[in-house]
């Protein structure tokens, strides 16, 4: 399998979306109102996601705190509303490390599912710096960074995300 271990906040949800006034886009979105959801992922990043997902077949497995919020089946709606056409396959298990540090929390989580599932060929997406907990295997080179405010659109990304999981 191949997994795309996939951030939302600063990946497919850019800045712009996440400023929203949420009652606006509640107004709108009837969906989003019943399912809490505060804005809605970026078009262009979700077109960027789909592309990546098609020319390399992987899973999405999401490592973002929405899953804090939503279980998978909820997830997958969200995607799905979003148009995202590959569902979520996954979530990482929340196991923090280390108190107040998000990052070295999440790439443990990543590094955990990694390890589990015996996962040879996985790419990480995420706006956050993991690269220094990153520390086994090749993980650090199968991770790529966005900017929150240009996510997926950021030149390149797409390129690099598509080489690591093709490789």
């Amino acid at each position: 399998m191949k997994a795309l271990f996939l951030d939302i906040d600063g990946v497919i949800a850019t800045e712009e979306q996440y400023s929203r006034r949420r009652d606006k886009f509640w107004k709108k979105t009837e969906w989003a109102k019943e399912l809490g959801v505060p804005y809605p992922f970026d078009e262009k990043c979700v077109e960027i996601l789909n592309e990546i997902v098609e020319e390399t077949d992987a899973e999405i497995i999401i490592s973002s705190d929405w899953r804090l919020h939503w279980d998978l089946i909820l997830l997958s709606e969200i995607f799905k509303h979003n148009g995202v056409k590959k569902l979520p396959r996954s979530v990482t298990k929340v196991k923090p490390v280390s108190m107040g540090q998000l990052s070295k929390n999440r790439a443990n989580e990543i590094l955990d599912f990694v390890n589990h599932f015996d996962l040879k060929q996985f790419a990480i997406l995420d706006d956050l710096d993991l690269m220094q907990f990153l520390d086994k295997g090749d993980a650090k080179e199968r991770f790529v960074r966005t900017k929150d405010n240009q996510g997926l659109k950021e030149v390149g990304v797409k390129e690099k995300v598509i080489n690591i999981l093709n490789r």
